[in-house]
């Protein structure tokens, strides 16, 4: 897919927090015939997509127009690998938390640690907080590419927030 000089990094930071969150309803495992799809975020907010079986990226305008949602990813930070940081765990847990985690990524056992506490605290944070939190989360990270399918789609999809 060909990319445009304005996409190179497309702004998902200004956009309608409450359309961000809308694009939770597409996070999940998607199916068309045998084929299955893991759609999830980008550390950025945006979506993508993962062919299961051939374990490469697909088109998510594709998984949207041929498969079908099937069922919801199997925790808040979607589907696995979960891209995990310092600044994560400060966004999502409290000051406690984060000093009695401190060094806990240098071990598989650790990183677990750290992704079931994060995953529980996203899981319970109430929708006030939850919010603001999620956005923050998306701004730890410079905006990715965009490609110019991503773009129509984010345009229809926009639409679909609105109406």
């Amino acid at each position: 897919m060909e990319e445009t000089k304005a996409m190179e990094t497309f702004p998902l930071n200004t956009l309608n927090p409450d359309f961000m969150l809308w694009l939770d309803r597409f996070v999940g495992t998607w199916a068309a015939g045998e084929q299955k799809f893991l759609v999830g975020r980008r550390r950025d907010g945006w979506l993508e997509a993962w062919n299961v079986t051939k374990k490469e990226s697909v088109s998510l305008t594709w998984v949207f127009s041929h498969a079908e949602w099937i069922k919801p990813p199997a925790g808040p930070l979607g589907p696995l690998p979960a891209c995990l940081s310092e600044r994560l765990m400060q966004i999502w847990l409290s000051p406690e938390q984060c000093n009695q985690l401190r060094g806990a990524g240098n071990v598989g056992r650790g990183i677990n640690l750290i992704y079931e506490t994060v995953e529980k605290a996203m899981a319970t944070c109430d929708p006030a907080n939850r919010r603001e939190k999620l956005m923050a989360t998306w701004s730890i990270y410079p905006p990715e590419v965009i490609t110019a399918d991503d773009e129509i789609l984010l345009d229809q999809l926009q639409t679909d927030f609105r109406q």
